[in-house]
């Protein structure tokens, strides 16, 4: 019984967390709905023909990180926050409980709240930390919840210049030594994606994005097999605090609902909100992500080119993200000394406490890690070294081998449409522009899993229906939850055990004294959690301020 009771407890904490999220998300929602004055019963309300409610738990994330982002330039971030936010959802959404429907269970809802929540939750039986928590991750977490913000905040280590929200909203979430909640809150982003699909799979009716998603299932299920067993781009559970997944899964989405949009145009005021708010919060996540923005500024200009459109009205519409993106980059600007880290020319060489130069370091270095084109440098060179690396070799074979197995069973069973080429050309830029960024940024697989997915999916804009007569529900349902289950290691289900909770635990560490109190590790290049460990070879003194202290190298 006891043995029980910590499985139970474990899945408890797990969907705590998850309805924290979707009742923030859905507060949001309530309160968005409530500002721009909207008659309509939110809780029934499609974003690009898909249930709102698909979208809470990832709109309760980007509410959650930027209260915690703007709120961290005046004080330190910790679990407090977080009571107090819980309990502003729960007040929001317990005003309207009578409106809220005695929850019914069909096999849809079963699966969208139990089996793949469950099946997903394997996989944390034998997580690891990512190499990046011990690197940065952690001790950057570490000083969001001791400290506001430090200006220079750079010179205490470089890579804590790149400041994801995805820091932010990790800090709070420290409850206990098994750090669990951090492995959470990649998995929210895989059961978004997974409701997501299931959505559109069960379907009756075969709208625009059934297509585009039974090709990215058909790609998860090929990612199980091919060269070295298998691998082709398609999303795979990180190590805790790595949030490319999430930001590939995130760039799926917002992606697919942006372009089934602008093939059929209509302005809708909470559409445009939810549109910007996951653009915005995705870029905050990782910036690398930025040419999300290519759809959203046509989306944008649609919206104003509209002759019923006014100006102001549309500088009042825009105005709230633009202030938020500019308490960003005032962030970024403050932390670095750049309006972009690390691009070197974005950066203010006259701020007193900027090592003038210093960025062009960290960029060459974020390049050549991930094996970036150079342009300049020969091409065929290049690309011999990428298939050099067993890892992208494998990948790019595979990604190349499902794309024509995907191209082949779309010729087979389904029936095309004539597309426009005003949309062709749209998707057409969107992923070219994007494979030119991830060529030049550095083409390592984790970092393409959002575009990857995209051009897959792309496969399907232009399927009109199924070729032939026939029931492709089951067979349909099959691959999604071979998918599904696969998602998770083998070595996951392998590992379970009814009396183990799993945890993520720290390692033990050595630190050998630099300067004053500043430490390193005895051994290697990860500090975990110690304050004053940096691998900074520069002498480093913090001076306190009246509203915030202040880094500087010596």
């Amino acid at each position: 019984m006891i043995i029980l009771l910590n499985y139970l407890v474990f899945v408890f904490k797990f969907y705590i967390f998850w309805a924290f999220l979707i009742l923030l998300g859905r507060a949001f929602i309530k309160i968005l709905f409530s500002i721009t004055k909207q008659n309509k019963t939110f809780h029934k309300y499609k974003i690009s023909d898909t249930s709102i409610a698909i979208f809470y738990p990832i709109l309760g994330l980007a509410f959650l990180g930027n209260i915690l982002f703007i709120s961290h330039f005046l004080f330190p971030l910790g679990n407090k926050q977080l009571y107090f936010i819980a309990l502003f959802a729960v007040f929001v959404n317990i005003k309207d409980i009578n409106n809220i429907k005695i929850f019914t269970l069909n096999y849809i809802k079963i699966l969208k709240f139990f089996i793949i929540p469950i099946i997903l939750l394997f996989s944390s039986y034998d997580i690891a930390f990512h190499y990046d928590a011990g690197f940065y991750h952690l001790n950057h977490q570490n000083w969001l919840r001791t400290s506001n913000l430090i200006i220079g905040f750079v010179n205490v280590y470089w890579p804590f210049g790149i400041g994801s929200i995805y820091e932010y909203i990790s800090s709070v979430l420290w409850f206990d030594e098994t750090f669990i909640l951090l492995h959470f809150l990649n998995l929210v982003f895989i059961i978004f994606f997974y409701n997501f699909c299931l959505e559109h799979l069960a379907k009756i009716n075969n709208n625009f994005l059934k297509f585009p998603i039974i090709f990215v299932i058909i790609f998860g299920f090929l990612d199980n097999f091919g060269l070295n067993g298998g691998r082709n781009g398609y999303f795979y559970i990180q190590g805790v605090t790595a949030s490319d997944l999430a930001v590939g899964i995130l760039f799926f989405v917002t992606s697919l609902i942006l372009i089934s949009r602008l093939r059929e145009f209509k302005f809708d005021i909470i559409e445009f909100h939810i549109f910007t708010i996951l653009s915005l919060f995705l870029i905050q996540i990782k910036l690398s992500a930025v040419f999300i923005t290519f759809l959203l500024f046509i989306y944008l200009y649609k919206i104003f080119s509209v002759k019923t459109t006014k100006f102001k009205y549309f500088i009042k519409l825009i105005g709230p993200y633009v202030v938020l993106s500019l308490f960003w980059t005032i962030k970024t600007l403050l932390s670095t000394g750049c309006f972009i880290f690390p691009v070197d020319f974005t950066c203010m060489n006259f701020l007193n406490w900027y090592v003038a130069g210093s960025t062009k370091e960290f960029e060459i270095i974020s390049t050549s890690y991930s094996k970036a084109y150079v342009l300049g440098e020969s091409l065929i060179g290049w690309v011999e070294l990428i298939l050099n690396d067993s890892i992208r070799r494998t990948v790019i074979v595979n990604f190349l081998m499902s794309l024509f197995i995907i191209y082949f069973i779309k010729k087979i069973f389904f029936k095309t449409r004539t597309t426009q080429l005003k949309d062709r050309s749209i998707v057409n830029i969107f992923i070219f522009v994007n494979l030119i960024y991830f060529v030049l940024a550095g083409p390592t697989p984790r970092y393409g899993i959002g575009i990857l997915m995209v051009i897959i999916s792309s496969l399907g804009f232009n399927v009109q229906g199924w070729k032939y007569n026939l029931n492709y529900k089951y067979i349909l349902y099959f691959i999604f939850l071979f998918t599904l289950v696969f998602t998770t290691k083998l070595d996951s289900y392998k590992s379970f055990n009814f009396s183990k909770e799993p945890a993520v635990y720290l390692p033990i560490v050595e630190y050998t004294t630099t300067y004053n109190q500043w430490l390193k590790p005895s051994s290697g290049d990860k500090c975990w959690i110690n304050l004053y460990c940096t691998m900074s070879k520069n002498k480093i003194e913090i001076s306190k301020g009246r509203v915030f202290n202040k880094a500087i190298k010596k």
